[in-house]
């Protein structure tokens, strides 16, 4: 099975070789690793061509931004599962797409999802985020980390590339999408990779304004009215439970709401656990 790891970059010479050899680390051994960049204006490329014998396409052209990008990775990859590593994130270990690839064999599920943890570079603060419960609940206050999850290629094929006119939310909306319209996933209680806070578009108070504008579009665009003022209402009544596993499986049967929606999945963590 062979995995495409696609990194969408753009100077990015401060963190991206790091990515790389996260990548080239890997003990999987059949990797196809594409690197598309914006045509960086630093010394990005000089770095990946440094790499240049793990790198089996590179792309330097400008861009309409990092979802252009990303979709060009889809196009060019020819892997069996994707993943999409950005420029200053890294894996967690040397295993994890071989791991991964191998549980991919035998779980026919769209998406694996593993935990990711989010590393502040500049006070050194970590979080742990799991991806143990997909719901409304979640897509409505959350996100779902695409550093976390393996694609398969076909699913987007069916579901479709993301949508280029967001300029900071479409890995959210496509999440949405997905998982609003039947598609299932395998949960992996483990860890894929260190995702870092404070680099990205969403971090400065411009860009995060967009990010929340569009979040809210995104929103209004999937969800009803009551759908978005219930699930703030059960998160302000009972903040310290609502990320609660049994807490979400009490509201599914209480009656409580009809928001509660428990989506397919194919759960094999026999060997992945943390």
């Amino acid at each position: 099975m062979k995995v495409s790891i696609i990194t969408a970059c753009y100077n990015a010479e401060k963190t991206i070789e790091e990515t790389i050899r996260s990548v080239v680390k890997q003990t999987y051994p059949d990797i196809e690793y594409i690197v598309i960049d914006g045509a960086s204006k630093d010394k990005t490329l000089e770095i990946v061509n440094k790499y240049a014998g793990s790198v089996a396409k590179l792309v330097s052209e400008p861009d309409n931004g990092v979802y252009n990008a990303m979709n060009k990775g889809i196009n060019a990859s020819t892997g069996d599962l994707l993943f999409f590593l950005n420029a200053d994130d890294v894996f967690i270990n040397e295993k994890v797409v071989e791991i991964f690839a191998k549980e991919a064999e035998t779980n026919n599920a769209g998406l694996l999802l593993g935990n990711i943890l989010l590393l502040n570079r500049y006070t050194g603060e970590m979080y742990y985020e799991k991806h143990d419960i997909i719901d409304k609940i979640r897509l409505i206050n959350s996100t779902i980390f695409h550093p976390a999850t393996f694609f398969r290629k076909e699913v987007f094929k069916k579901y479709g590339l993301f949508n280029e006119n967001n300029r900071i939310a479409s890995d959210y909306e496509w999440y949405v999408n997905y998982f609003l319209n039947g598609g299932n996933y395998a949960y992996f209680n483990r860890p894929v990779s260190i995702f870092s806070l404070g680099e990205g578009l969403s971090s400065d108070s411009v860009h995060g304004n967009i990010h929340k504008t569009e979040r809210q579009d995104i929103q209004r665009k999937y969800f009803s009215a009551k759908e978005l003022k219930t699930t703030e209402f059960l998160t302000q009544i009972f903040p310290r439970k609502i990320n609660k596993v049994k807490f979400r499986k009490f509201l599914a049967k209480s009656g409580i709401n009809k928001i509660y929606y428990p989506l397919t999945t194919h759960k094999n963590s026999s060997c992945l656990q943390s």
